[in-house]
């Protein structure tokens, strides 16, 4: 499937607007623990088709139309080990086993992902099948240096050596639970969905297709396999006797098709993103995607199509599934943590080596909330955001900051959201929004907080009625934001915040973690966000209705 762009197809931002609001399938029916098997076998199809074309796809060629090659594959899958490893940190290891799976993970480095990315070590692979990079090879990887996916070289490095005793062949196999690679594999394989929906625009599919004979439609396809895979296990082995849970989960993996797949690997719809992102290909890159069709990925059709209606999005009654967020770290925390259902007392690992949640965090019963309405009134204000973070105040994350202007976007979805009702006696309106970047220090932070508080009374134009903090709310000795928020404040909201934070608890169940406070400086309202955006969206569906009830009051008081 090639996306181009027809010449009469128009970007309709009502419709984008529209769906951008609508549940999405994949996340609200399929559990968590499903969706990381299904997103792990979707790693390792990645793999696999990578590995059959050693000779045919290199690695600088990768990196030079799509950002990534097999070594970031590789570099992915550490990165997940150490973020379950510092999760693990966090808990009691009464277990012998939770301390030996601990020392394993942070013995786990390149070396030992690399071999199970390419299938051999790292070493033997390039002997094997790297060729020599051509002039215009070179000359065009570093001409795309800014879509290449950044990896820190501090988290890459094994942290503990002392394990490297234990490294055998085919370490990664050998020493870390299956349930615990599915964990690492799913995480992997979202961190290569969000390097592609963060270069939308710069990374064409054709052009995939062309050096790597797979694209985003390939890996939402890769999805959908797993899922009829995993459907057909589940009937196999519980034939005679499966649960009510049991059919609600395979009536949603047989109802699970491309277009549910690809609006998870797009971020959005693919009508949407097609819109958006896909430019018209040329004759020169038809050409080339024609010629290349021998290492094209093959996907068996009458597979990919669901083999049941699709059920209704409304919660089923019968079946309580207890579903997470799918990443490794706690949105509301910059970093997302994980969380699986069990019925123990405290985060441990079983006996098999998979991270479990205290069932006492979950309320079976629970309600989805339901945010207050609007105010009944014409509420006009003024919005300021500002990001909080070293790196994107030096300017060096390829995409940019993503937090701000996550944060404008979802403010501005709700408002549209809550905006006109029937009556007419409610218009929300923001008339004017200021943005800044500062880095992670205390006094800059500080400095900008107060200007558009006015604490000086200086400069009545720039007063922000509502201050949007993002970033800088976790335990790093560098996050400093809600320090530096507390000592400008002159009344501290913590309901806010609490209730925030039991609220989010609810799917996420680290979330009480965030650190970030919220307070009012003269007439300005201050919060602390976390810096990740989907964490942002999360806090601010929740938090933001409120925000404008407390506007309001400071407004007509």
């Amino acid at each position: 499937m090639i996306d181009t762009l027809k010449p009469n197809e128009s970007i309709s931002m009502d419709l984008i607007t529209m769906s951008s609001r609508e549940i999405n399938f994949y996340k609200s029916k399929i559990p968590a623990d499903v969706r990381i098997k299904l997103e792990a076998g979707s790693f390792h199809s990645v793999c696999e088709h990578l590995r059959q074309r050693s000779d045919s796809v290199q690695n600088i060629d990768l990196m030079a139309v799509s950002g990534f090659c097999r070594n970031c594959l590789a570099k992915w899958l550490v990165l997940e080990a150490r973020k379950l490893s510092s999760t693990m940190r966090q808990t009691n290891l009464e277990k012998e086993e939770d301390a030996k799976l601990l020392s394993i993970l942070e013995s786990f480095g390149y070396d030992e992902a690399a071999e199970e990315v390419y299938g051999c070590s790292y070493s033997i692979w390039k002997k094997a099948h790297s060729k020599q990079a051509s002039e215009q090879q070179m000359n065009l990887y570093k001409s795309t240096s800014s879509i290449h996916a950044k990896h820190v070289k501090d988290i890459l490095q094994k942290q503990n050596e002392g394990g490297a005793s234990i490294v055998t062949s085919k370490y990664y196999i050998s020493k870390i639970p299956h349930e615990t690679r599915s964990l690492l594999e799913a995480g992997a394989f979202t961190s290569l969905c969000d390097h592609l929906r963060n270069l939308s625009n710069e990374v064409q599919n054709i052009d995939m297709m062309t050096i790597s004979g797979f694209c985003r439609n390939c890996i939402a396809k890769w999805l959908v396999i797993e899922a009829r895979k995993i459907s057909s296990d589940i009937k196999k082995s519980k034939s005679s006797d499966i649960s009510n849970e049991d059919k609600a989960i395979i009536a949603s993996l047989d109802a699970f098709g491309y277009d549910e797949a690809a609006e998870e690997v797009y971020g959005c719809k693919y009508s949407e993103w097609k819109i958006l992102h896909a430019k018209k290909a040329t004759e020169d890159q038809m050409r080339k995607y024609d010629s290349s069709k021998s290492i094209h990925a093959i996907h068996d059709k009458e597979l990919l199509k669901p083999e049941c209606k699709r059920p209704a999005l409304a919660v089923n009654k019968e079946v309580k599934t207890k579903t997470f967020s799918n990443n490794l770290q706690s949105n509301v925390c910059c970093q997302d943590i994980e969380g699986f259902d069990t019925s123990s007392d405290s985060p441990h690992f079983t006996e098999n080596n998979s991270i479990c949640v205290p069932s006492k965090l979950i309320d079976d019963n629970s309600k989805s909330y339901v945010p207050p309405p609007a105010p009944k009134s014409r509420l006009s204000f003024s919005l300021g955001i500002l990001t909080v973070s070293d790196r994107a105040f030096a300017n060096e994350y390829q995409s940019g900051d993503l937090s701000g202007p996550a944060v404008e976007k979802s403010v501005l979805d709700i408002i549209n959201s809550l905006g006109k009702t029937k009556d007419n006696q409610t218009s929300i309106i923001c008339d004017n929004i200021q943005k800044d970047i500062v880095p992670d220090d205390m006094d800059k932070i500080k400095m900008k907080l107060s200007s558009w508080c006015n604490v000086d009374q200086t400069n009545t134009d720039s007063v922000c009625d509502i201050i949007l903090s993002t970033g800088g709310t976790g335990f790093s000795p560098r996050d400093v934001t809600p320090e530096a928020t507390l000592e400008i404040v002159e009344r501290e909201c913590r309901g806010l915040m609490a209730w925030v934070s039991s609220v989010c608890s609810r799917d996420q169940p680290l979330a009480p973690l965030s650190r970030g406070v919220a307070g009012i400086c003269g007439k300005s309202i201050i919060v602390n966000l976390p810096g990740n955006p989907r964490g942002v969206s999360e806090v601010l569906n929740i938090l933001f209705p409120l925000l404008l009830h407390a506007c309001k009051d400071m407004k007509e008081g």
